[in-house]
């Protein structure tokens, strides 16, 4: 199955639904929570320096499994917001309060949002500039906008490539290139 990740984990259809959901099923396999802790780690000290109150209001946009979201709520109450149905059932279970919807269709405004962890780099330029107008409308005044972006250095050099994992029941093969700008994987 060959699926375009510039455009299939885009806020769209059924399908782009079901290759999150994939992703949720292969995650443990891919071997990325060492690196994400780290990363974790560096916003988390990021966030301390900003000097917010305990119980301030977060949004962890695009909470995946939830295990940042867990880690913010040390110092915040903490809303996840997810688009796959089974990364924010993951990430419920840790006790998050979680959401499937787009970020526009909140009704509330946060001390801080994150979109950490690769979650903005899937979205089209349009999604883009949707999810930065939405976030700037959901900020309280002085609040914060945590993210990150993969440059196209990193989608050539990283993410280009193939992978194969074998545990003891799954398979999984990765193959990826980057080209014409956009993220092709089979």
């Amino acid at each position: 199955m060959k699926i375009n990740l510039m455009k299939s984990l885009s806020i769209k259809s059924k399908d782009n639904i079901d290759s999150l959901d994939f992703y949720a099923k292969i995650e443990p396999l891919l071997g990325f929570y060492e690196a994400y802790d780290e990363l974790y780690k560096k916003y988390l000290n990021l966030i301390e320096s900003l000097k917010f109150e305990n119980g301030d209001l977060a949004l962890d946009f695009g909470c995946g499994n939830g295990k940042f979201s867990l880690l913010l709520s040390s110092k915040f109450k903490v809303l996840g917001l997810d688009i796959s149905p089974k990364m924010a059932e993951i990430c419920s279970l840790k006790g998050i309060k979680t959401l499937v919807c787009p970020i526009d269709k909140l009704d509330m405004e946060f001390d801080l949002i994150t979109a950490v962890s690769d979650v903005l780099n899937y979205m089209t330029q349009n999604e883009l500039f949707k999810f930065f107008s939405s976030a700037s409308n959901k900020l309280k005044p002085g609040g914060y906008l945590i993210f990150d972006l993969n440059t196209q250095f990193g989608f050539d050099s990283v993410a280009s490539g193939s992978l194969y994992i074998k545990d003891k029941n799954n398979d999984l093969i990765i193959d990826s290139n980057y080209e014409n700008k956009s993220l092709n994987t089979e």
